[in-house]
């Protein structure tokens, strides 16, 4: 499945909520495409009084929503790195104590869960 398109979530945030185009924008590109994210963050903006969010904000929502489908070590990977936007595998196996190809199996389960996007040796949060 493709990710949204980014022009058409900020106009539909500009028109439902009542909010700048800039800022619009921005919250387009917080969700990096996602359906669900998209609703989820229309939603709470719409209930929100300030109109406001920011990346904190995201993450946290990000943690109590998807979190519960992660095993106990892919939470601990996933809580390691949510203050980075990018780690290095290299660095991570330092901080989670886990070897490498025992990481590699993790990776791969955050990626097809969604969590991640991977380079051959940097790990990215696709909501972040």
């Amino acid at each position: 499945m493709e990710p949204l398109n980014k022009r058409a979530i900020a106009m539909s945030y500009c028109n439902l909520l009542d909010i700048d185009i800039e800022k619009a924008i921005q919250y387009a590109d917080l969700i990096k495409g996602y359906a669900y994210a998209c609703q989820t963050l229309g939603y709470l903006l719409h209930q929100s009084s300030s109109k406001s969010f920011n990346n904190e904000i995201l993450m946290e929502l990000y943690m109590n929503m998807y979190m519960t489908k992660y095993t106990q070590i892919e939470k601990n990977i996933v809580l390691s790195i949510k203050t980075n936007d990018k780690f290095s595998i290299s660095d991570l196996t330092k901080l989670t104590d886990i070897n490498i190809k025992e990481l590699s199996v993790y990776r791969d389960r955050l990626i097809k869960k969604g969590a991640f996007t991977s380079g051959s040796s940097i790990l990215s949060f696709l909501i972040a």
